[in-house]
């Protein structure tokens, strides 16, 4: 991989949270990727890199798979604390076909600000095609 490539790596079995790939993604540069998802294990919260990468696969507000605003306030809060406002950290929320990934992102923004970290790219709401 070359210079200025970021990669992120994904982790879904919880044999992978060990010292060894934890030292392979840090000898890298390579950012462990914090997924946040219904099935265990819980992503260890590793910086890894000096940006983050971040995946909300899906809430359980209502409707679902919608996040909460608690617990977007809770992510918005660690994210502050692990990379603060000076460092690249890439938020994805899952697409779905209700569209709470695009609400949650929107929803998202705010509570990063409250945490000190002004957001860079935020979905904007949908603007009337006869506007």
């Amino acid at each position: 991989i070359g210079p200025g490539v970021r990669v992120a790596v994904e982790f879904r079995h919880e044999s992978w949270f060990c010292i060894e790939a934890r030292r392979l993604l840090e000898r890298f540069g390579a950012a462990l990727c914090l997924a946040d998802r219904f099935s265990k294990p819980l992503t260890p919260e590793w910086r890894t890199a000096d940006w983050g990468y971040v995946r909300f696969h899906a809430g359980v507000a209502t409707p679902r798979p919608c996040y909460g605003r608690s617990a977007l306030r809770s992510w918005a809060a660690r994210l502050a604390r692990l990379w603060g406002p000076e460092r690249d950290v890439y938020v994805y929320f899952n697409n779905d076909p209700g569209g709470c990934a695009l609400r949650d992102a929107r929803a998202f923004a705010p509570e990063m600000r409250r945490a000190g970290v002004e957001p860079t790219r935020v979905p904007a709401e949908r603007v009337p095609v006869d506007a």
